[in-house]
């Protein structure tokens, strides 16, 4: 089974949206391993990497959506109905069925330490 994007991300607000987001994100990836590796402590580096490249990545990931809604709005106005509905879970698909529970599984155990505080 090919991924295919869907044919409301195909277009160039959303391309430089995700090519923002995927150079923050690999950027994120390559400070918190240098800053692991460093036996000095880098103070600023620090904060570029957990503070400016995440809001880096957000805007990206925002000129994704505004590129999507953008796209959608300009085939409404043209009267263009995309065949594409909303997507179907159908668990009685294994492949399905898989992604799923690893998603669930993997949501549950890699929550924020800050929801699993005791009131």
């Amino acid at each position: 089974m090919k991924l295919q994007r869907p044919p409301s991300v195909k277009n160039w607000l959303s391309l430089v949206g995700s090519i923002i987001a995927l150079t923050a994100l690999f950027m994120i990836v390559f400070h918190f391993i240098v800053t692991s590796i460093l036996s000095e402590q880098a103070v600023y580096l620090g904060l570029v990497t957990y503070i400016l490249l995440p809001s880096v990545m957000i805007v990206g990931l925002l000129f994704i959506l505004a590129g999507m809604l953008l796209k959608l709005r300009k085939e409404r106005r043209e009267g263009v109905r995309s065949a594409a509905g909303w997507p179907k879970l159908d668990l009685d698909k294994p492949r399905l069925r898989n992604a799923f529970f690893i998603f669930v599984v993997g949501s549950a155990l890699l929550r924020p330490s800050c929801c699993s505080r005791q009131l």
